[in-house]
């Protein structure tokens, strides 16, 4: 199935139900102590055209869900996020098969960022140590 399509949400979402997230721990950040982070990722250029997903981390675990296919009928000004991130979809796909991350897309400005900086760092590095709940859907993503 292919990355960012409903059904690779789906997927994505069916894989991570039941995850039991724990953010109290001392060793989280403050922003993710302060309840639920919502992520908003822009993602230009993808097979069905611009892409907002809302990645929401926190209360009931982990869930990922499409808000618009269409810049211009976007409702993102209207999403309470703490961060948005805009990239292109060759950027999307490179991160998502970690050829490269968050830090080397920055440096090199691939990546726009609005917001809390900490949530998208904080975000990473949870879906990071999710990453074998994902081993099986990342075996069965295409990316074209």
């Amino acid at each position: 199935m292919r990355f960012l399509s409903p059904e690779w949400i789906d997927a994505f979402n069916d894989h991570l139900s039941g995850f039991d997230l724990d953010l109290s721990g001392a060793d989280q950040s403050l922003s993710t102590q302060a309840g639920p982070i919502h992520l908003l990722q822009v993602i230009a250029g993808s097979p069905e055209g611009d892409l907002h997903v809302m990645l929401t981390i926190g209360g009931t675990g982990i869930h990922m869900e499409i808000v618009s296919h269409d810049a211009a009928a976007s409702t993102a000004g209207s999403i309470k996020e703490d961060v948005a991130v805009k990239m292109n979809w060759a950027d999307a796909v490179a991160m998502s098969t970690s050829k490269l991350t968050v830090a080397q897309a920055l440096a090199a400005g691939t990546i726009k960022v609005k917001g809390n900086l900490s949530v998208l760092i904080d975000s990473q590095r949870i879906l990071d140590a999710v990453g074998d709940r994902l081993a099986s859907l990342h075996e069965h993503t295409t990316y074209s």
